[in-house]
């Protein structure tokens, strides 16, 4: 089986007391097994919680601001690549804010400068510049996790 690690695209079914509910999204954090998830997230789940036995993920929900920690994961098959845009709306209340500080102040220098970019969920493409800002989210901080060259063409 593949190796999940941050930035993997998982699928897993969420299961409610009525419906059981298609998930994709990106995993921001590894919860190693009997470690709580506020070890990533501070104050991401009530102290009192259960610890779980065996290795967890936290998992950011493509299309909203909501954190997952669902009990088991899959690395997102081909066939479910459809969700990233087609999922459930969400009826949670546990949506978390992520500080996106290095990303703005980014895309402010860009637009002072004239510089062109587009942008995603996990990177910031400033074509000008031939650089791509690739954004990595930790604590709930995203910040730069590297920079790469980007060809023009």
């Amino acid at each position: 089986m593949e190796d999940i690690k941050v930035g993997t695209d998982v699928y897993w079914v969420h299961r409610t007391k009525i419906r059981e509910i298609e998930r994709v999204g990106k995993v921001i954090g590894v919860v190693q097994p009997e470690c709580s998830p506020n070890n990533i997230i501070p104050g991401y789940v009530r102290d009192t919680i259960s610890l779980r036995n065996f290795k967890t993920y936290l998992v950011k929900l493509y299309g909203a601001n909501a954190i997952f920690w669902p009990g088991t994961v899959v690395p997102l098959p081909e066939s479910k690549r459809h969700l990233i845009l087609e999922q459930a709306p969400i009826t949670t209340s546990r949506t978390f804010l992520i500080d996106h500080n290095d990303r703005l102040k980014i895309k402010k220098v860009c637009k002072e400068l004239g510089a062109d970019f587009t942008e995603s969920e996990t990177y910031l493409n400033v074509t000008t510049w031939g650089k791509r800002f690739v954004f990595r989210v930790l604590g709930g901080v995203e910040f730069i996790s590297y920079i790469e060259n980007i060809k023009l063409v």
